[in-house]
């Protein structure tokens, strides 16, 4: 699962608005805003 940062509290974790559009130009390495975090779906929990 692809997870993105509610309050992010780094320029790095906010969300690309690019990327959310499916217009990102750069990969997940290379863009300066975040693309989401992968995390195993057994690791969520609810809130």
């Amino acid at each position: 699962v692809k997870v993105l940062f509610i309050n992010p509290t780094h320029k790095e974790m906010l969300p690309c608005s690019y990327y959310l559009d499916g217009q990102c130009k750069f990969s997940d390495e290379k863009c300066h805003f975040s693309h989401g975090e992968i995390v195993p779906f057994s690791s969520l929990q609810e809130y």
